[in-house]
């Protein structure tokens, strides 16, 4: 896996020696540095400095899956962790032994997180209660945004 300044991540397959699978989103400025949570199958990205469409305070988190029918890749947006850092990430290590992640900032602050990866199912469920609240958030949104369509229509 590698991740560049245009915001790509790229799967590789090293024994064909090419790109399997790339990944961006809008959110996805600039990738300074990535680490992966195996035990969870998840991805932690770091990026560079704040934007409109990106807060270099937060690291972003994504649920890596596998298409089980083309094989191929693909990232979910899971949620972000908070920094007390506004800077940008300069780099990012996951001790598995100690399950911490530690992001070096380019205030040269030193922030560590602790992965916990002993109750799977309480993080399964918070992942699910993430993810229903923003299908609510969603839904709501797009209801407000057709009544609000509604009230703009001319009456005859």
């Amino acid at each position: 896996m590698s991740s560049s300044k245009d915001g790509f991540l790229k799967f590789w397959d090293l024994q064909q020696q090419c790109c399997i699978s790339s990944y961006s989103d809008e959110i996805l400025d600039k990738v300074n540095d990535f680490i992966i949570v195996p035990e969870l199958k998840l991805l932690i990205i770091g990026s560079g400095a704040s934007t409109q469409s990106h807060d270099s305070s937060y690291l972003k988190v994504y649920e890596v899956q596998m298409d089980n029918q083309s094989f191929e890749l693909q990232l979910k947006s899971h949620s972000k962790i908070k920094k007390e850092s506004s800077s940008k990430v300069i780099e990012l290590q996951y001790e598995n032994s100690q399950r911490l992640i530690s992001c070096l900032s380019g205030d040269n602050k030193i922030e560590y997180f602790r992965v916990n990866i002993e109750d799977k199912e309480a993080i399964l469920k918070k992942m699910v209660r993430i993810q229903k609240r923003q299908n609510l958030k969603r839904k709501k949104v797009e209801q407000q945004e057709e009544e609000s369509g509604a009230d703009e229509r001319p009456v005859e």
